[in-house]
């Protein structure tokens, strides 16, 4: 239950008149700097990953007080984004394994883990996030 609503938090976020997430999938880099979580919202496929290195763009206000720049959220449709936030989307272990050159898929979203980072894309607009220990980027 404390997945489905770490989830639900993330993605009601995007959607507040619905706070109900299903998650799809969950899973943490090998070396468990990345972890991420797949959702569907109403029918509307989400990845929300936490973790990486830093985040190199302007913080907002908000940061100075909350975490900023470790968490993107990519939504089927829209660009992705960071937040910032006070809790964690992480669940307590066992967390499955993405291990290098895999990818988990829910709706148009596929990410990809390799040696050097976890990159999560939408197929349908392009839009990505990249994570790694070296740095964070959205695209």
């Amino acid at each position: 239950m404390a997945i489905i609503f770490a989830a639900a938090v993330v993605v009601a976020t995007f959607n507040p008149a619905s706070a109900r997430a299903d998650v799809v999938d969950e899973f943490q880099s090998p070396t468990g700097d990345v972890y991420c979580q797949m959702a569907v919202n109403n029918g509307v496929a989400a990845v929300a990953c936490e973790g990486g290195g830093p985040y190199a763009a302007p913080k907002p206000a908000c940061a100075a007080h909350l975490a900023w720049g470790d968490r993107f959220v990519l939504t089927q449709g829209e660009a992705p984004v960071s937040h910032c936030h006070g809790d964690t989307i992480r669940t307590n272990p066992p967390v499955p394994i993405l291990d290098y050159g895999q990818t988990r898929t829910v709706g148009d979203i596929t990410c990809d883990n390799e040696p050097s980072d976890v990159t999560c894309t939408d197929a349908g607009t392009g839009h990505f996030f990249t994570m790694s220990a070296i740095s964070n980027t959205l695209g």
